[in-house]
């Protein structure tokens, strides 16, 4: 494993490595041989459930193989390559951790796995699938995968397996029945009003610039392979990132020092490897780092997760969605989880659109459970967000082979009865069909110049196909999905500046990886600065303290409790100004 300590004074990209190896250790696994005779397995107790899957983890000794482990835990061979990525050509190492899916509670539905795996919900009087989607935070899909037996609808009574590691709504205290209550237009449900939780800043904001700090920072970075490369050769794209990453990381820490920040950085490579990753821990190097960044893959993350807690040590994992903050308060999950996206661009719609607010689906979508899981919601958090709780969305349907519009009753209208001449018009699109996009928003574009309109999309992909007069014309908000369409907006003196040290440090354009390095590693490092070691405690202060502009990638973490970790919330959304004829990112 290469360990890279610290940047060099004057970071010049020569060659292929940007960096200074200056200390290499071999940790050295025994490989297993062809000519051996299986010996017997014995069944792990190390038994885990990760997203929604129940497994246990075990690990290879001389001797074992597919065939034995897959005979002693009663699965195929194949169901255990799927879950084990790292295993290659059906080899084994001695030493090799992995994960065996457990399929006896499925086969045998025994109560006692449904109360570990599951909340169990009794359907009250007017309860839908909807109503516990919204209730619980977690997709219908999951509720139904959970609950095979459901086809006709809920009964008065019935019980309803809730899988526990998929709720993300903080469930209220059953005696704190006196706090402010709001009952659910749709489902009659009554249900705390704030159903985040509500976490006050309780600590103070001092530079810590008296004390000295360690990060550490784990990437694949292939340095021993990538070292033995002619320049003829062309580096992996998927090396390529990481080093981008780290080399955007650089940039911060060196803004970072100039603001009084004192730090130790080590820069460990772990060749997408968890063996390399528990030779690390095992080694003790990352006993005394304050905060950990990295790993990157969920295999080498597994390893790492459970050792940063054990030693309260914050751990930011960078680039994956792979969500361990479940039962880890030390976890930061800085890529914004997917399953979340669709809850956060409601709440900003909530209190961005209130007004004069009409929803425009595909007639096609009308029952699809994802958008009446959408439409409910967003019906319960405008009507919440507005002082006078009058305020609702109104609802029309698109026609695509008509190309007309038609009323929820499939009574056809012209669009003209639902648009104001003189109040601005709010337009929500919540389909991801890109030919039902781009001849909405074609029409709409048609009726711009006669109606103030503003229209939000809520998936950037689907207006691949439209021009950008279009997208101007209607006033265009997009969330921004930072995996697929990263933005930054090179009008901002900030991201300019970025630039011009990059090429110069690096002698090259930064990437989209070089800004997400940048903005991760300056966020946490000025929460370091600020909050010193009190990490974990003083995350509600953060967002009235670490006002930094994020070049690309925002941040505003959020916990559930319960000893949990943090998730970021913080929600991308470009906006297309007509007036100016400029894309800006506006929150």
């Amino acid at each position: 494993m290469a360990v890279l300590t610290k940047e060099p004074e004057k970071p010049l990209r020569s060659g292929l490595l940007p960096l200074i190896v200056l200390l290499i250790f071999s940790f050295c696994s025994a490989s297993v041989s062809a000519q051996f005779q299986a010996t017997p397995v014995k069944k792990s107790d190390n038994h885990v459930t990760s997203n929604g899957k129940d497994y246990y983890i075990h690990e290879v000794l001389k001797g074992h193989t597919l065939f034995s482990i897959a005979k002693a835990y009663g699965v195929t061979e194949e169901e255990i390559i799927v879950c084990n990525p790292a295993i290659k050509d059906n080899t084994l190492p001695v030493g090799l951790v992995i994960k065996v899916p457990d399929n006896t509670s499925l086969r045998t539905g025994k109560k006692d796995d449904w109360q570990n795996r599951f909340l169990i919900h009794q359907v009250k009087p007017k309860e839908t699938l909807s109503a516990l989607s919204r209730k619980y935070g977690i997709r219908i899909d999951d509720i139904k995968q959970a609950n095979p037996e459901i086809k006709g609808g809920l009964t008065i009574g019935q019980e309803v397996k809730i899988p526990r590691d998929k709720i993300t709504v903080s469930q209220p205290d059953q005696t704190s029945v006196n706090q402010k209550q709001d009952t659910d237009p749709v489902s009659g449900i009554t249900t705390p009003a704030d159903q985040k939780l509500n976490q006050p800043c309780n600590t103070k904001a001092y530079i810590h610039n008296q004390e000295h700090f360690e990060i550490a920072m784990l990437l694949p970075l292939h340095v021993e392979e990538n070292d033995k490369m002619f320049f003829t050769d062309t580096l992996d794209e998927d090396y390529f990132r990481y080093y981008e990453f780290l080399e955007g990381a650089y940039l911060a820490l060196d803004s970072l020092r100039q603001s009084g920040l004192s730090l130790t950085f080590s820069v460990y490579d772990t060749e997408r490897n968890p063996e390399m990753v528990r030779a690390l821990i095992n080694s003790g190097q990352l006993n005394l780092a304050d905060l950990i960044i990295g790993p990157v893959y969920p295999s080498e993350l597994e390893v790492a997760a459970p050792f940063a807690m054990s030693r309260q040590i914050p751990l930011v994992t960078p680039l994956s969605s792979f969500d361990l903050t479940k039962g880890n308060p030390y976890v930061f999950q800085a890529r914004l989880n997917p399953d979340r996206q669709i809850d956060e661009a409601i709440s900003y719609l909530a209190s961005h659109y209130k007004d004069n607010l009409l929803v425009v689906c595909m007639k096609t979508g009308k029952n699809d459970p994802d958008f009446q899981h959408f439409y409910q919601q967003l019906q319960i958090e405008v009507k919440n967000a507005d002082p006078a709780h009058k305020a609702a969305p109104r609802l029309v349907y698109f026609n695509e082979i008509g190309r007309d519009f038609l009323t929820v009753e499939s009574t056809p209208v012209r669009i003209e009865n639902y648009l104001s001449r003189s109040v601005l018009n709010r337009i929500i699109i919540p389909n991801d069909d890109e030919v039902f996009t781009t001849e909405l928003t074609n029409q709409l574009n048609t009726k711009s110049a006669d109606y103030p309109l503003s229209a939000f999309g809520l998936y950037q992909g689907a207006f691949n196909s439209l021009s950008l007069e279009n997208l101007f014309n209607v006033n265009l908000e997009l969330f921004g999905d930072l995996e697929e369409y990263p933005f930054v907006d090179y009008q901002d003196s900030a991201a300019q500046n970025f630039y011009a040290n990059y090429r110069i440090s690096w002698n090259a354009d930064p990437s989209r990886y070089s800004f997400q390095g940048f903005d991760l590693t300056y966020y946490f490092g000025s929460a370091l600065l600020n909050f010193g070691r009190n990490l974990t405690a003083s995350v509600p202060c953060w967002s009235e303290i670490l006002n930094h502009q994020a070049l690309q990638t925002p941040f505003r973490f959020y916990s559930a409790g319960d000893g949990n970790g943090f998730d970021n919330i913080a929600l991308p959304v470009i906006r297309y100004r007509r007036d100016d004829l400029l894309r800006k990112r506006v929150n």
